[in-house]
């Protein structure tokens, strides 16, 4: 009788190590590589009124994220540029952005050289598995991006998550706004 417990015991915790060991390796962060940037044509747009250009060179910025994420509703994620943040040369805005959800910009954040670091870490929400972009402008104009493959097991934005016409998203969303307006002023 010892000694199926004793098996079922190393067996258990041969298991359980496993899993642990499994676990940690799935969602530790790792830096995304720099390939060509091929942005979806909405968040192509929305890049191009925010920075005047939509066109980014791979490099310079990261997304330290985990690729696999249980859950879309609290994703922690860094962005880092490299940068010397001084006066004459930093980072002016970083932006994020996830096409799979509803609205897909993630993140916006305008720094300057006072920053003393070009790195920004928060919590996103994403709706599903995709890439997760992110840009940087710097202070000499240069676009920089990179994107950053995740796996999400369970989404976050229940919202018309796989509606890919981004246009009439867009009026949703002015509509909600125009609303949000209107109650405000009452």
């Amino acid at each position: 009788m010892a000694m199926i417990d004793s098996t079922r015991r190393s067996f258990v915790t041969r298991i359980g190590g496993g899993a642990g060991a499994m676990a940690l390796l799935t969602v530790v962060p790792h830096p995304a590589s720099a390939e060509t940037i091929d942005l979806p044509e909405r968040e192509s747009a929305i890049l191009e009124a925010a920075f005047g250009s939509s066109v980014l060179t791979p490099g310079k910025i990261s997304l330290d994220m985990p690729i696999l994420a249980e859950t879309g509703l609290s994703v922690p994620v860094t962005f880092k540029v490299d940068s010397p943040m001084t006066e004459a040369d930093h980072v002016t805005r970083i932006m994020g952005f996830a096409p799979g959800n509803p609205e897909p910009v993630l993140a916006d954040y305008q720094i300057g050289p006072r920053a003393g670091l070009a790195e920004v870490s928060t919590r996103i929400r994403l709706a599903r598995t995709g890439f997760v972009y992110a840009a940087a402008k710097l202070s000499d104009g240069t676009l920089w991006g990179t994107k950053f493959s995740i796996i999400v097991t369970l989404g976050a934005c229940v919202e018309d998550i796989f509606d890919l016409d981004w246009q009439r998203d867009a009026e949703r969303r002015a509509m909600r706004a125009e609303a949000r307006a209107a109650a405000a002023a009452e």
